[in-house]
C-alpha cells in the first residue's frame, strides 16, 4: 500500500507542480485546476491559475462562492483533471510502477472525501488515481504475470513478489533468495 503522496511518490498528489490546460487554460498543478473549476466565472478561474502554489489555489478555492452543481460534478471534474495530468508519459510511466499498489491519499489535515485521515475516509483521490491506472495499464497491455505468480527463472523457482512498469516494459520483482531480484518479462516462464 502507497499511503502518503510524498517522497517519490509526491507526483500523486494534487500539489505536486506538473502544468496542464484544463478547460483552455495553463495551471501550475491539478490542485490549481480543481479549486479553478469550483466556479464558473472565467476571471477568477484566470486568477486562481496564476497564484504562486497550489496551497495558494487550495486557500483561494475555499473563499468561492461554489457553481450550483458543485457537489454533484466535483468527482467527474477531479476525474478529467487527473486524466489529463497523467496523459504526461513520464507520469504515466510513474503511476504504472506503483503497480498494483493500493493508492490512499493519506493525511492529517481531516480530509476524508479525498482522502484517509485517522484511517477514516472515502479515498475517492486515491480511488480515481488507481482507476486511471488500470485503464493506462490496459493500454500499454498487461504483465504476463501477476503478483504472487510461481515462475521459473533459469533453473529456480521464484515467486513475483511485484511488478513494474519501467521503461516500456513490464519488469518483475522476483524472490528466490531473501534479496530478491529484478527480471525482464522474457527472462520467466510459469510453473506451478
Amino acid at each position: 500500500m502507497i499511503d502518503k503522496f510524498e517522497g517519490r511518490h509526491r507526483f500523486l498528489s494534487n500539489f505536486y507542480l506538473h502544468q496542464m490546460t484544463f478547460e483552455n487554460i495553463l495551471y501550475p498543478s491539478s490542485e490549481h485546476a480543481y479549486q479553478a473549476a469550483k466556479t464558473l466565472d472565467v476571471s477568477l478561474r484566470l486568477g486562481i491559475a496564476n497564484l504562486p502554489s497550489p496551497g495558494k489555489a487550495k486557500k483561494a478555492g475555499k473563499n468561492l462562492e461554489l457553481r450550483e452543481d458543485w457537489e454533484d460534478v466535483k468527482v467527474d471534474i477531479m476525474r478529467e483533471i487527473l486524466n489529463i495530468k497523467f496523459q504526461d508519459p513520464e507520469l504515466q510511466t510513474k503511476l504504472l510502477d506503483t503497480g498494483y499498489h493500493e493508492l490512499v491519499e493519506g493525511n492529517t489535515w481531516g480530509d476524508t472525501f479525498w482522502g484517509v485521515c485517522g484511517g477514516e475516509g472515502q479515498n475517492w483521490l486515491g480511488k480515481l488515481l488507481m482507476k486511471i491506472r488500470q485503464n493506462t495499464s490496459q493500454v500499454v497491455g498487461h504483465p504476463k504475470y501477476e503478483q504472487g505468480a510461481f515462475v521459473t527463472w533459469g533453473e529456480v523457482r521464484c515467486r513475483v513478489a511485484e511488478v513494474h512498469w519501467e521503461s516500456g516494459q513490464w519488469k518483475y520483482w522476483i524472490r528466490p533468495t531473501a534479496q530478491g531480484f529484478l527480471i525482464k518479462e522474457d527472462e520467466l516462464k510459469y510453473t506451478r
